[in-house]
């Protein structure tokens, strides 16, 4: 059976499924395409959390995800054929918590600065996994 992506309630009770890259304030975050969104989704089914309002859904996404920036593109090399225009990788590393957690807001400036001019062949790289602590 495949998983369905958690239940957002919006203010009137009416429920949708999943969250929405629309939300983000932040515009490379807006800009980042869904992918962002279908990770946190994922990680929440996951986690068998299944309902939040969309404030909550924000909050969870914030405590549980953090976004890497030079220091996986320094570490990571890929052979990719033909030679890509543009790179864009995300890699999240997240950890699972049973209670809220407050996290300052991430600059996410230096996040994929190719996300700004993709061009030609683009290879997109998507991936992550859970870690104990940061």
């Amino acid at each position: 059976m495949r998983p369905t992506p958690p239940r957002i309630i919006n203010a009137k009770g009416n429920r949708s499924f999943g969250g929405s890259q629309m939300w983000f304030e932040n515009k490379v975050m807006l800009n980042s395409g869904c992918g962002i969104v279908a990770g946190c989704d994922a990680v929440m089914r996951l986690l068998d959390e299944d309902e939040f309002s969309k404030d909550d859904y924000m909050a969870r996404l914030n405590e549980a995800i953090t976004f890497q920036t030079t220091a996986y593109d320094d570490a990571v090399s890929h052979s990719v054929m033909p030679e890509p225009d543009t790179v864009i990788s995300v890699n999240m590393l997240w950890y699972a918590s049973s209670e809220y957690v407050e996290i300052e807001p991430q600059d996410l400036t230096e996040i994929n600065p190719a996300l700004d001019e993709r061009e030609g062949f683009v290879f997109v790289e998507w991936g992550g996994e859970e870690t104990d602590e940061f």
